[in-house]
């Protein structure tokens, strides 16, 4: 795994407990600022879903020799025989 996997499964976790988790309002204003953050990081989860989505139709394995993934292409490290090893 690399960092941005790491980097991206934190955030995503954050996000999904703070819109899926049952939560205790105390006042007005406490209920209020949750809403606010459910619909904020709805938006987010939707976002991370379909960027997800872009980066699975976009780079898979074009055969045994060559890997099309996200890490090759920012890291420019392109060793087939590996990548095609993590991505399995």
């Amino acid at each position: 795994m690399n960092l941005f996997t790491q980097i991206g499964g934190f955030i995503f976790g954050v996000a999904s407990s703070i819109v899926f988790l049952p939560y205790v309002t105390f006042n007005h204003w406490h209920k209020r600022a949750r809403l606010a953050l459910i619909i904020i990081f709805t938006i987010v989860l939707v976002i991370m879903y379909a960027v997800l989505i872009f980066f699975f139709h976009m780079y898979q394995p074009v055969g045994l020799g060559q890997a099309n993934s996200p890490d090759c292409i920012i890291d420019n490290k392109c060793d087939s025989t590996s990548k095609i090893i993590d991505l399995l």
